[in-house]
């Protein structure tokens, strides 16, 4: 199939080639056989690869690894193509190649610029980078050693946390605590190698980021790692807080106790990393307070990927002030209190949820709340899981202190989730309706032509409801024709396809995790909606229909070629008898 869409392609559009042919690259006209303008020799001939382009640094790197380098170092790109009468080449490549013939490439008139690279040799692949002109060996100006000359890496007025970490690995430390840059004033330094340096946050070494030789530098580049003493006596402790879980995070680094500042994307990390170096299990609460009162010292920018440990294996960086605030954390040890319950329901499984904490009850505002919360709080009152919450203080209005949980996919307990106290509205609080196992309800099909199609309804509270069409999704489908006995659904309608009913609706919602219908979430919906219609189907009849639709087709494509082959036969002997008749 691919070598007739390749011949299709070659007859309709003979300039564009299709991905996979081999051919050879080169670099020519270089100053030694690891640089020059980048050539592809394809259809017999040698022609240039145009220098333009998003894909231009992927391609470099894909022609180094097909002549046996490691990868593209350096890319220039000239302002005229000094080689015009040979064939151009435009190329794409999408990042996943892993040769040069897999992007797509087409043949064009004039190319703007042309492609010069240099490659990395398996000796520069492992390149030299120091620190210089600083008080320590961990800390001053990045230098890098590339062709065989140590040169400056350019800084930037913003921080570079992706050169900074790769740059203190590689000389050993286990992290960077400061990336600065400053105004170069030295004129004797001058002459040195300038150079660009553009990491994305996935290389292992930075010889693998993208680098451009510059003719000037306005700022160098200046680093700070943590010696090897700072990485080990690195410490954490809360303060300002009513009691030892709980308060303004402080770290001692570099001799002093310093402040954390806020970052948004990493404060969960943050707070769990802190808990645990402190003994505790985990965060429950972090808020980000404006001002720290009566606290001196440095401010630290800390940023965390998910996968470290400890608090000092994230990425560290000295700044002047905390623009979104600083980090005020409450842990949780294994004897903390927190209980729940539902109230004001008309039955034990259903009401306003409220929470005991800190010595009182209070209640659950419904800013930012989830299934994931509904559900653990019903698994911690013994219940299976919830199919509906409620807003608007459905259940009473709140008491006591109000709180914002927020729990992600990977919390066992509600006392496990993040909590915060927030100021509730009193119609702001949330209603729970737990689920047991004796909750189950039937579903049937209504109106339709055949059993396995028409109106969903379910059996809920004694009597027979429909199924709004609102956030229905193909899950919940599959679930009802599961629960009916079928397969899977192939189909569903809504705006009452099968029919309009005036019983109670249903809103139902659910996450993909659930296996019966009766396990998802459901909210009644009085005053009406759109009633949705499912069909079902079975394994036989999803085969059968397929392999009607099969034999068809084949059948249609068989009967035109007989009647093609007919005509052409018909027409042969047409012509013959007429070359035969006698002469009269």
């Amino acid at each position: 199939m691919l070598i007739y869409v390749c011949f299709l392609a070659l007859v309709c559009f003979p300039h564009v080639f299709c991905q996979g042919e081999s051919y050879e690259v080169r670099l020519a006209d270089g100053l030694s056989p690891s640089e020059g303008r980048l050539e592809v020799f394809i259809q017999g001939k040698w022609g240039m690869v145009c220098g333009e382009g998003s894909s231009r640094f992927k391609i470099g790197d894909l022609a180094c690894k097909q002549l046996g380098y490691n990868f593209s170092v350096e890319i220039v790109r000239p302002t005229t193509a000094p080689v015009a009468v040979r064939p151009q080449w435009s190329f794409s490549c999408e990042g996943t190649e892993t040769s040069l013939s897999q992007c797509i490439h087409n043949e064009v008139q004039n190319c703007g610029l042309d492609a010069i690279y240099t490659c990395a040799s398996p000796k520069e692949s492992s390149y030299e980078v120091r620190l210089s002109h600083g008080p320590y060996p961990w800390d001053g100006r990045l230098e890098v050693f590339i062709q065989g000359k140590w040169g400056i890496v350019c800084g930037s007025e913003y921080p570079r946390f992706e050169i900074a970490d790769l740059v203190c690995k590689q000389l050993g430390y286990k992290f960077y605590v400061e990336n600065t840059h400053r105004q170069i004033t030295d004129p004797t330094r001058t002459t040195e190698p300038k150079w660009s340096v553009s990491c994305q946050g996935i290389e292992t070494n930075l010889l693998q980021c993208t680098h451009n030789e510059y003719h000037y530098c306005r700022d160098d580049f200046r680093i700070t790692c943590a010696s090897p003493k700072e990485a080990y006596a690195y410490e954490v402790r809360l303060t300002n807080g009513p009691s030892p879980s709980e308060g303004l995070l402080e770290v001692f680094f570099q001799g002093k106790w310093g402040i954390v500042c806020n970052r948004e994307y990493s404060s969960r990390t943050i707070a769990d990393l802190t808990c645990k170096q402190l003994g505790y299990i985990m965060s429950v609460e972090a808020t980000y307070p404006t001002s720290a009162p009566g606290v001196v010292g440095p401010r630290w920018f800390v940023k965390c990927d998910g996968t470290e440990t400890t608090l000092w294996q994230c990425a560290h960086n000295e700044v002047h002030y905390c623009y979104s605030g600083n980090y005020m954390i409450t842990c949780a040890s294994p004897k903390d209190e927190f209980e729940v319950r539902l109230s004001g329901g008309t039955s034990p499984s259903e009401g306003r949820l409220d929470v005991y904490t800190n010595g009182e009850w209070g209640t659950v505002c419904d800013y930012a709340f989830s299934y994931d919360v509904a559900d653990l709080a019903c698994q911690q009152l013994g219940y299976n899981y919830s199919f509906d919450f409620t807003k608007n203080a459905l259940y009473g209005e709140s008491i006591g202190t109000g709180w914002q949980l927020t729990c992600g996919g990977n919390r066992t307990s509600l006392r496990r989730c993040y909590r915060q106290q927030h100021h509730c509205n009193t119609r702001n609080t949330i209603g729970v309706c737990c689920a047991t196992l004796k909750d189950k309800f039937d579903v049937r099909l209504s109106g339709g032509s055949s059993p396995s199609e028409g109106r969903l309804d379910v059996y809920i509270n004694g009597e027979w409801g429909t199924v709004c069409d609102t956030e229905f999704s193909s899950d919940v489908a599959d679930l009802a024709c599961q629960q009916l006995g079928y397969n899977h659904s192939f189909d569903f309608t809504k705006n009452a396809f099968y029919g309009e009913s005036s019983r109670p609706g249903w809103q139902l919602t659910c996450d993909g995790d659930r296996t019966y219908l009766w396990e998802c979430y459901r909210q009644s919906k009085p005053y009406g909606c759109g009633d949705v219609g499912v069909r079902c189907a079975s394994l036989q009849a999803g085969i059968a229909t397929g392999t009607i639709a099969g034999i068809t087709i084949a059948c249609l494509l068989f009967v035109t070629m007989l009647i093609v082959i007919t005509a052409i036969i018909y027409a042969s002997k047409n012509r013959n008898q007429f070359h035969t008749l006698p002469n009269l």
